[in-house]
């Protein structure tokens, strides 16, 4: 680390510099989004730290942390993503990357009110985050539904047609979601943002002792319908004459593949059952070919999604990991990863 040195960023000023490695080490162009992610959420704006070469003032790595406000067992705490994690491919060997993580823990964990972060780092980081602290809680595992044969970009997964029509059949009739006879009561709506309607009950983010991510209307809308990253759309599920949310599903369709980035459900009753069959029957009338999802948390959910055909894919998302701030009296809760409830919108 003897040649390097670490710095707090200001995400308003030094845009330019954190932008230009990011950029030149993830692989795509993140300008058009960097003030929505960085500066616009409802939580305040993201914390994040510089590494500068001493010998020429060049920045070489940057390391950020998103704000977020979980909540469980009747209360609200102060957390943060981890992400943008990035070092120039030649100075990863000498120092920077384990130097990054502290500097910008060392910030956030300044404001004695941030309790947790959490994150998903790849492979490659993975060392770097246990060495600063990071401990493994479980992992976010990765399922699938197959709705068609044709599935990624319509390519038939089959081979031949005939047998794709066979196996669309048995896909659309056999399945748990067209046996089951639809309540009477309910309705789909697909609104293009969040209203009223979506602000959740005090109960609702108190979920059974879970830890879940804010849920507001003003986060919703934030996070999903003014994104700029990914053209969500909004699955509803309503009741009481359509006044009423039972429950929703955020997702985005890509190369004929539906991404759910976030479930939320009124848990009277069979209504998670109601949403699930509802939303895979509509997936299937617009033909797309699967659904894909990511989830950290309770096993009453996963034996959910095993009822409805999904099964985890044979590589999972990656290891949630997390790091408390200071001593915390809930800390063996928070590391069961049974008692969490995250899906992929919790972790960008």
């Amino acid at each position: 680390m003897k040649g390097y040195e670490t710095y707090s960023a200001d995400v308003l000023r030094n845009k330019e510099e954190i932008l230009s490695v990011r950029n030149r080490n993830m692989g795509d162009v993140f300008d058009d989004s960097y003030e929505w992610k960085y500066l616009a959420s409802p939580s305040g704006p993201a914390e994040c730290v510089l590494a500068a070469a001493k010998s020429d003032g060049s920045i070489v790595g940057s390391a950020a942390v998103f704000k977020r406000t979980l909540y469980f067992n009747g209360l609200s705490v102060s957390a943060g993503v981890a992400g943008d994690f990035v070092v120039d491919l030649r100075h990863r060997a000498f120092g920077p990357a384990l130097a990054l993580q502290k500097r910008l823990l060392s910030d956030v964990f300044g404001d004695p009110a941030v309790r947790i972060v959490y994150g998903i780092p790849n492979e490659k980081a993975m060392a770097v985050f246990v060495r600063t602290g990071y401990s493994k809680v479980g992992t976010c595992d990765r399922y699938v539904k197959i709705l068609r044969a044709e599935n990624k970009n319509g390519a038939n997964i089959f081979g031949s047609d005939a047998l794709a029509k066979i196996a669309n059949v048995g896909l659309k009739h056999l399945s748990m979601e067209s046996l089951r006879k639809r309540r009477a009561g309910i309705f789909v709506e697909h609104p293009r943002d969040f209203d009223e309607r979506f602000e959740p009950p005090g109960d609702v983010l108190k979920r059974k002792n879970l830890v879940c991510g804010e849920r507001s209307v003003s986060f919703l809308n934030w996070r999903y319908a003014r994104s700029p990253v990914r053209p969500f759309e909004i699955f509803a599920l309503m009741g009481n004459g359509r006044s009423a949310i039972l429950g929703y599903v955020v997702y985005y369709v890509k190369e004929n593949i539906s991404s759910v980035a976030d479930i939320q459900y009124n848990e009277e009753g069979q209504v998670l059952d109601d949403l699930l069959s509802e939303f895979i029957l509509t997936m299937r009338d617009r033909e797309v070919g699967s659904i894909d999802l990511r989830y950290v948390g309770s096993k009453t959910f996963r034996k959910k999604l095993w009822k409805y055909g999904f099964v985890p894919h044979k590589r999972a998302s990656g290891d949630f990991m997390a790091i408390r701030n200071g001593e915390m009296k809930s800390e063996a809760f928070f590391l069961n990863p049974r008692n969490w409830h995250l899906f992929e919108g919790d972790f960008d």
